[in-house]
């Protein structure tokens, strides 16, 4: 059961090279099943939770294409769904490795902001449950092809869980990652 869990708890959302048709729908149900908080069991302290998001941004750009904007929209629904409305997220951006490491490191946080204020400005989604960082090229999605777009994405990191710190008395490494 904990490993179906697991497993069950990893949803991909990618782009036309990946594991959904690029006009595939995501509905917010599934969304919400794939974020939602599941009980702490100590055995698997900071169990992974993971969503991939392939944003699409263009080499070097921060913009939303109207395609994330949509997967966005659906995004913030399901963040102001009951069920994770009181969770906070961390949005970390992720670039490929064309380009200059420090400059692919600045570039990963504007894009991880851009995801962050779209989703408080459009999406109603209030700022104090999210943050945002960058990763720059340092966790290639596919590092066989670095340049590849697929790893120009956000990871959202589910922060420790509003349902869970009276369960597990606030214990240290007990986060649980979502990627975007």
């Amino acid at each position: 059961m904990i490993k179906q869990l697991i497993i069950a708890s990893t949803l991909i959302f990618t782009g036309a090279h990946g594991a959904l048709a690029q006009n595939a729908d995501v509905d917010k149900n599934t969304i919400i099943r794939s974020l939602a908080p599941i009980e702490y069991l100590p055995q698997h302290k900071g169990t992974a939770r993971a969503i991939d998001l392939d944003i699409e941004f263009r080499t070097g750009s921060v913009n939303l294409t109207s395609r994330v904007k949509r997967q966005l929209n659906i995004v913030s629904e399901a963040l102001r769904d009951p069920k994770l409305a009181a969770e906070r997220f961390q949005i970390v951006g992720h670039t490929d490795a064309s380009g200059r490491a420090a400059m692919n490191m600045k570039l990963s946080e504007r894009r991880a902001r851009a995801v962050f204020d779209y989703l408080i400005l459009k999406g109603g989604i209030h700022k104090d449950r999210l943050v945002s960082s960058g990763k720059g090229e340092t966790r290639l999605k596919n590092p066989m092809a670095p340049n590849s777009g697929e790893n120009r994405r956000v990871e959202f990191i589910l922060l420790q869980s509003n349902r869970d710190k009276t369960n597990r008395q606030n214990k240290p490494g007990t986060e649980k990652v979502i990627k975007w």
